[in-house]
C-alpha cells in the first residue's frame, strides 16, 4: 500500500513539475514524537508543508545555500554516526561486515543498486561459509527451505524448519504462517535449522508479538540450541562458542549485593524489553536493551522487583540522544491509582499556571512544592495519597515514579547509578512498597466495615 501511494504521488508530482515522492523516517518520527496516533498525521504534516511552501516560499529562497549545505553535512553524519556502526556491531560481527561492504561499494562505484547487490552477495557468502555446507546444498536450502507443517489437533500446529531460514526465503516462511488458522497454538521449531539470520528472527518475533496479542499462542523453540557472536536475539544464529568477558568492578559489587540478599544478578545484555513498553515514559523513548539486572523480592510483603541499566533513545534523526539510566520496575500484588510523579522545576511551575495539570495538596505545602504529580485519576490519587505517604515523599530524595496501577517504574537521573545509589533506590522502594501495602490493607478493612 505504501509503494502504491508513493507511485501515485510521484505521478501527480511529475505532472506539476515536481520531484519524485519518497517515504522517509523523518516525517513519521516527528509525528510520533509529537503525539500522533493515526495515519492522518502524515496527511496533515504534508498539508502544512504545502501551505508553508505556498505562503512562505519566497522567504525560503533567502536561506543561504551554505547553511543548507551545513545541514546536509550534519544530517549525513548523524545518519552514519558511530552509533549506527555500534548498533550494527551489537547484532554480530557479520552485520558490520555487510554494512561496511555495502557502504564502500556504493561510494566507490557511485551506484546504489550495485552497492545493495554486493551487500546481498557478501551476506550469502558469509552464510555459506558459516554453515559449512557445500554450495549445492546451500543453494538447495536457500531456494527451497524445508518447512514441514504438522497438525497435532484442531488447536495445535507445529512447523519444523530444516536447513536455512534467512532474508532470501523469509517470504516463503511468511506464506506458510499465513496458511495456519488464527487463534490456535502455533509452535515454530528450529532444532534442525543450520542457520537463522537477522531478517528471519526479526520477522518471527514481530509476528509472534501480533499473533499473541490477537489471542493466539505462538512459541519459538530450538533457537536456544544455537549460538552466535552476539547476545542480540536477532543476531545470526549458528554454532559458535560465546566469549566470556570479565566483570567490571561495578558489576562485581552489584553481583555481591545481589548474592548477599539472595537475589539474582545477570550482567549480560537482555533484549527482552516488553515490560518497559507498559510505561508511558517509554512511549517516545525506544528501549534498545538492558543489562546488569538485579531481580529479587522484598520478603516481608512478597513484592518482586528488577533493577537494570536500561539503554534508550530520545528524539529522532538529528536530535537523537542515547541515554543509559539505572531504573527499577516493581510488580505490585495489588492495584493502586495510575500516576506520574517527578521533581518540580521552575519551568514546570510556569507550565502549571498555564495548564493547571499538577495535583497539589493544600494541607501539605512541602510535598506540593517539591513534587510534580500528574494523573488521569486525580480524585483517586488525592484519596490514596495519605499523610503518611506525603510525608514519606517530602522527606526523601525525589525519584521519577510512574504507576500503571499494578507496577511501578522508578529512577532518579538519566545516567547510571553507583552501587551506593542502587542500595538507596532499593531501600527507598522497600519503604515505599511497605507504606503502599499498609494503605491498601487499611482501605480494604474500611471497605469491609
Amino acid at each position: 500500500r505504501d509503494i502504491l501511494n508513493s507511485g501515485f504521488s510521484t505521478m501527480l508530482s511529475a505532472f506539476c513539475g515536481g520531484l519524485p515522492v519518497i517515504t522517509v523516517i523523518a516525517r513519521t518520527s516527528v509525528n510520533i514524537n509529537h503525539g500522533a496516533k493515526t495515519t492522518w498525521s502524515n496527511f496533515f504534516h504534508g498539508l502544512f508543508c504545502l501551505l508553508a511552501i505556498g505562503l512562505f516560499g519566497k522567504w525560503f529562497e533567502n536561506i543561504p545555500l551554505a547553511a543548507l549545505s551545513a545541514i546536509l553535512l550534519f544530517t549525513g553524519y548523524k545518519l552514519a554516526s558511530p552509533k549506527v556502526f555500534r548498533d550494527s556491531y551489537l547484532l554480530g560481527i557479520e552485520q558490520i561486515i555487510i554494512l561496511l561492504t555495502t557502504i564502500l561499494v556504493t561510494l566507490g562505484t557511485g551506484s546504489i543498486p550495485f552497492g545493495i547487490l554486493m551487500g546481498i552477495a557478501i551476506t550469502l557468502i558469509i552464510h555459506l561459509v558459516r554453515t559449512g555446507m557445500s554450495w549445492q546444498t546451500f543453494l538447495k536450502y536457500l531456494l527451497w527451505p524445508k518447512l514441514k507443517v504438522v497438525k497435532d489437533d484442531k488447536t495445535r500446529y507445529l512447523i519444523r524448519v530444516k536447513g536455512i531460514a534467512n532474508f532470501f526465503n523469509v517470504f516463503r516462511l511468511r506464506r506458510t504462517l499465513n496458511r495456519i488458522p488464527k487463534n490456535v497454538q502455533l509452535v515454530m521449531d528450529f532444532s534442525n535449522a543450520r542457520l537463522v539470520d537477522y531478517t528471519a528472527l526479526e520477522f518471527l518475533h514481530d509476528y509472534q508479538f501480533h499473533y499473541n496479542k490477537a489471542g493466539g499462542n505462538f512459541e519459538i523453540l530450538g533457537i536456544d540450541a544455537h549460538e552466535s557472536s552476539s547476545s542480540h536475539p536477532y543476531s545470526l544464529h549458528i554454532h559458535k562458542p560465546e566469549r566470556l568477558k570479565r566483570l567490571t568492578k561495578r558489576q562485581m559489587h552489584l553481583e555481591f549485593l545481589a548474592h548477599k540478599n539472595g537475589w539474582h544478578f545477570n550482567h549480560q545484555m537482555n533484549w527482552e524489553i516488553d515490560r518497559c513498553k507498559e510505561f508511558h515514559f517509554f512511549d517516545t523513548r525506544p528501549v534498545e536493551y538492558k543489562k546488569n539486572t538485579i531481580s529479587g523480592k522484598f520478603d516481608q510483603i512478597e513484592i518482586c522487583f528488577e533493577i537494570s541499566d536500561i539503554t534508550f533513545d530520545e528524539g529522532a534523526l538529528l536530535a537523537t540522544e542515547v541515554y543509559r539510566s539505572t531504573m527499577q520496575i516493581i510488580d505490585l500484588p495489588f492495584n493502586i491509582p495510575s500516576f506520574i510523579m517527578e521533581r518540580e522545576h521552575m519551568m514546570d511551575r510556569i507550565l502549571e499556571l498555564a495548564s493547571g495539570g499538577d495535583i497539589d495538596f493544600s494541607d501539605h505545602k512541602k510535598f506540593s512544592k517539591k513534587v510534580l504529580l500528574h494523573s488521569n485519576e486525580a480524585d483517586e490519587v488525592r484519596e490514596f495519597f495519605t499523610k503518611e505517604l506525603l510525608d514519606f515523599f517530602a522527606s526523601h530524595t525525589i525519584y521519577h515514579i510512574e504507576s500503571t496501577g499494578s507496577s511501578l517504574l522508578l529512577f532518579q537521573n538519566f545516567r547510571l547509578a553507583s552501587v551506593e545509589m542502587v542500595k538507596g533506590m532499593i531501600e527507598f522502594s522497600r519503604e515505599l512498597t511497605t507504606i503502599l501495602y499498609k494503605i491498601k490493607k487499611q482501605r480494604a478493612q474500611l471497605s469491609n466495615c
